[in-house]
Parts: C-alpha cells; structure tokens; sequence
C-alpha cells in the first residue's frame, strides 16, 4: 500500500466532484489513457507503462467524500486498487487529497516503484487544475 497526500487551496466539494467525475479523469491520469467517450459506467483504458488494457469503475461516496477507483485487466473482475478521499485542514480554505493505492500480487517492484512516483506526479497535476478555484 502506498499513501500520497497534496493540501489543495480550494473548497472540498469541488475537489470532490472534480475527482469522481470520469469525464475529468484524463486530465490528470498519468498511468493510463482513459476512453471517456462512452457512456458505460464501466470504462476502458491502455496504460502508458506497457499499453496494456485495463477497466476502470468509480464507486463514490459524497458523504465521506471518498472515491474508489476500481480497476482491473477483465470487465467484470474489477478490485478497489486506488482510493481518495477529501479531508478538511485547520485552515478552512485548504483541503488535503489523500491518495490510497493498493499492489497487486503480480506487480514488479519496477512498476509498483513507478506507480508510487506517478501518483505523487498526479497530485501535483490536480492541484495545479485546482489553482483556480479559489481565484
């Protein structure tokens, strides 16, 4: 397990809708390159890794302001790979991303390695999308 966490100068609920909408998904996903164009709740996608095929579905939580992103290489065997979830700060205007992802039991500790480091790139990237928000 791997836990990456960013401090967004921005309200939770836009951080919270921004994430869970798959529509959004590309801007940000460094790993893999997303088929937004569809309207399935379940989506495909290649990584830029190996160009292998993965689906990916988002299970949401508003409440918690959590989201889980299922992933897996067959449609209809997905797991909860990755999750994020919203937390609040002392500083009311500021809120902290957190980002969980999971290892799976075939991954080399070359992608997983890789995988640790694309996530910390992908908080950068949300953030930095984020900027605005507050202007």
């Amino acid at each position: 397990m791997d836990l990456s966490s960013i401090v967004i100068d921005c309200d939770i609920d836009t951080i919270y809708h921004f994430m869970s909408n798959v529509q959004k998904i590309n801007l940000w996903s460094m790993g893999i390159e997303w088929d937004i164009e569809t309207n399935d709740t379940i989506i495909q996608g290649f990584s830029n890794y190996d160009e292998s095929k993965s689906y990916l579905k988002l299970v949401k939580n508003y409440t918690i302001k959590k989201i889980d992103y299922w992933i897996g290489k067959e449609r209809n065997d997905l797991s909860p790979r990755i999750y994020v979830r919203i937390t609040p700060t002392s500083d009311q205007n500021k809120n902290k991303l957190m980002m969980v992802s999971f290892r799976t039991d075939d991954m080399d500790d070359e992608r997983w390695n890789h995988l640790k480091e694309l996530h910390q790139k992908e908080l950068l990237k949300i953030k930095e999308l984020l900027s605005e928000c507050r202007k």
